[in-house]
């Protein structure tokens, strides 16, 4: 699960945003610049909330599942998508 590690000053101030239910954050940024790690410590310190990690493939859905809190529960976007399709069919029905 966790490491423990030292917020760049960048890190804090997202660490810092308390979101409230409902609020989404998005962090853009180039590869290797930080997202998962941030994210990793954005869950790990408010570990009374609950998030969802969406990731894209397979690989990087198993790394998730080792690196993030229990507050998190993951599903590839390819899943997540299938499922918001098959509630708002429902709802049509």
């Amino acid at each position: 699960m966790a490491t423990t590690r030292t917020p760049t000053p960048e890190q804090a101030q997202v660490i810092q945003i308390d979101l409230e239910p409902g609020q989404v954050m998005v962090i853009n940024a180039i590869a290797g610049s930080g997202k998962t790690s941030t994210l990793q410590m954005y869950v790990d310190a408010y570990p009374n909330k609950k998030f969802l990690y969406l990731a894209f493939g397979k690989a990087q859905a198993d790394e998730a599942k080792q690196r993030f809190a229990k507050n998190a529960p993951l599903t590839r976007s390819h899943f997540a998508r299938r499922e918001f399709h098959t509630r708002k069919t429902r709802r049509k029905g």
